[in-house]
């Protein structure tokens, strides 16, 4: 660069406005807001603090210590995992939790009921609606508690729910005692049998109030879609005997509980059960 050129630029960077200082390190920059020391002091505290000294940590951890922010010992840690995993009442979400014998299916159903509040002193139970409800496969009845208590809360309990375990889930047990819901045994030589005599199998009622022989089976384990709509038939016919008092029901069945709704509502529309609608969520086939 010439000499020219270098006074030139000299003379231009003389011109332009000075810098304002550069504050030094304890000094607060001028775009920091009143609130930050404070909360980097809130950040100190909720710190984990020291460790604690080898005599504290054979003892036993309190509320106060945990206040503190101390790690709480493996054994506090597990209680409390327990604690939030385990299964909370559905009594907060169902009026009533049943268990409903229904001998055509050889069964003790867990059924979670909230029945209908009548909207006035002379309405008739048949001119209430329910809501029956069939969980998906692996799931129980409860996985309606928080729709059942919405439902409530909104309609002020003029519309009940119904909600089952079906079989082989949840708390639906076998019928105690019945001897064609004995598990089958094969011996040594490979031939099958029970703990009771299966030569007469098991009588269902079919739609038309029938009693056949089934054809079905009656083992616990059975999860066949004809096994469980049969089941749901007959639970229905059990809570409800009589169709024409029957309150009038909405079938709402959530993916393999979709599929034994669906199949369901006819057979108890030939009942003559009166069935409003039929709602399926996440419906396998």
């Amino acid at each position: 660069m010439s000499d020219l050129a270098r006074s030139a630029l000299q003379a231009r960077i003389a011109k332009l406005p000075n810098l304002p200082p550069i504050p030094p390190p304890s000094t607060k920059a001028p775009w920091a807001e009143e609130g930050d020391e404070e909360d980097e002091e809130e950040d100190e505290v909720d710190g984990l603090g020291d460790l604690p000294s080898s005599a504290s940590a054979s003892s036993k951890t309190t509320p106060s210590a945990a206040a503190t922010g101390r790690r709480a010992p493996p054994s506090q840690r597990t209680a409390d995992r327990l604690a939030a995993y385990s299964p909370i009442s559905a009594s907060a979400h169902f009026a009533q939790a049943l268990s409903v014998s229904v001998p055509a299916s050889g069964l003790d159903h867990r059924v979670y009921y909230s029945p209908p509040v009548p909207a006035s002193s002379s309405a008739t139970t048949d001119s209430s609606t329910v809501i029956a409800c069939h969980h998906g496969a692996g799931y129980t009845g409860l996985s309606f508690a928080c729709l059942a208590k919405e439902i409530t809360t909104v309609t002020k309990g003029e519309l009940g729910i119904l909600s089952l375990d079906a079989r082989s889930h949840g708390r639906t047990k076998p019928i105690q005692g019945d001897p064609a819901l004995q598990p089958e045994i094969e011996d040594n030589a490979g031939t099958t049998s029970s703990s009771a005599d299966r030569s007469a199998p098991p009588s269902i009622s079919d739609a038309t109030g029938d009693t056949t022989p089934s054809k079905l089976g009656a083992s616990p384990i059975d999860l066949s879609i004809e096994r469980l709509t049969e089941d749901f038939v007959q639970l229905i016919k059990k809570v409800y005997p009589d169709p024409a008092e029957a309150p009038s029901l909405i079938l709402l069945g959530h993916s393999m509980g979709g599929t034994v709704l669906v199949r369901a509502c006819p057979i108890l529309q030939d009942a003559k059960y009166r069935v409003s609608g039929v709602i399926v969520l996440d419906v396998v086939e």
